[in-house]
């Protein structure tokens, strides 16, 4: 996907680049540079596009601060002790259960910030969500309700994919993200020495509307280096459809499969989407700083 050039606009003064494919992730590195000098405070700020021929849009108004977190993670590195929060300024965006009416008849959903509600989210999947895979919806229902009540003693964190074009905009896939995101092992078991993202489950808005492609690809493009690919837990019935996106099943697991981030891998899987029409999508996730753009 193509960089686009945003800068920061408060009040009348317009400062800083960032570069990133879209809206929300060039609001985030401009939460974390306007807060970089005192973390406890909150901004306010819009972005306005400023990329080559585009059409100068502005996005916001944004409200963003960097929240301390309760237990610092340490990733290879490095160590995160605050996490970026970011939303709409109230009033501009709507709730998870708002649908907005846009000219043309068509229902476009906003996106859904992550902010702690998860109870709503949850609501959200069982209301929208098909019964195409009940198990997996049902294990995804359960972990939310899990930390809602934070009764998970593992660290897990819920993500999904909206699509943003073509309309009608709406999200199109929910997962979890499990353990601390870099996993080396499972059961008891070396996955090759590897570091993988650990999907513990992922759900389908939509049969044939590629949700789970379109989750599984841009998850694997966005990957930061330190991963080598997926590792992802499944029931026996989607099998079939995750061996023809490029997965393969960890030997010693049955219900484990491991994709790893190729060049082969991903152009097969920018082949299966594009058969069927362009789509542009966006990852949230409530995993301290997003990591995945």
């Amino acid at each position: 996907m193509d960089k686009r050039h945003f800068t920061v606009v408060i009040g009348s003064k317009e400062h800083g680049l960032y570069i990133s494919s879209k809206p929300s992730s060039a609001a985030k590195k401009a939460v974390s540079k306007l807060c970089d000098s005192n973390k406890s405070k909150k901004v306010e700020f819009s972005l306005r596009e400023i990329t080559q021929g585009s059409k100068k849009k502005t996005y916001g108004p944004y409200v963003g601060e960097m929240k301390k977190l309760k237990k610092p993670i340490e990733l290879k590195g490095r160590v995160i002790r605050h996490e970026i929060k970011l939303h709409l300024k109230k009033g501009k965006s709507s709730t998870i259960n708002t649908v907005k009416k846009m000219r043309g008849g068509e229902e476009n959903e906003p996106t859904i910030p992550l902010n702690g509600n998860i109870k709503s989210f949850g609501r959200f999947i069982n209301t929208y969500f098909p019964r195409n895979n009940e198990g997996i919806k049902i294990d995804i229902l359960q972990r939310i309700r899990s930390l809602s009540k934070k009764l998970s003693y593992v660290p897990q964190y819920i993500f999904y994919i909206f699509r943003t074009s073509p309309k009608p905009t709406k999200i199109i896939s929910a997962g979890i993200i499990s353990g601390n995101a870099v996993i080396s092992n499972y059961s008891g078991l070396r996955l090759q020495e590897k570091n993988y993202l650990f999907l513990r489950c992922l759900l389908s808005r939509e049969t044939g509307n590629r949700g789970g492609t379109s989750a599984i690809h841009h998850i694997l493009t966005k990957l930061p280096e330190t991963y080598s690919g997926i590792c992802l837990s499944t029931t026996r019935s989607p099998m079939d459809y995750y061996m023809k996106l490029g997965f393969t099943v960890y030997k010693g697991a049955d219900n484990i499969l491991i994709l790893d981030k190729t060049r082969e891998n991903i152009e097969k899987l920018n082949g299966i989407i594009q058969k069927r029409g362009e789509i542009t999508t966006e990852f949230h996730s409530t995993y301290p700083n997003n990591i995945i753009t």
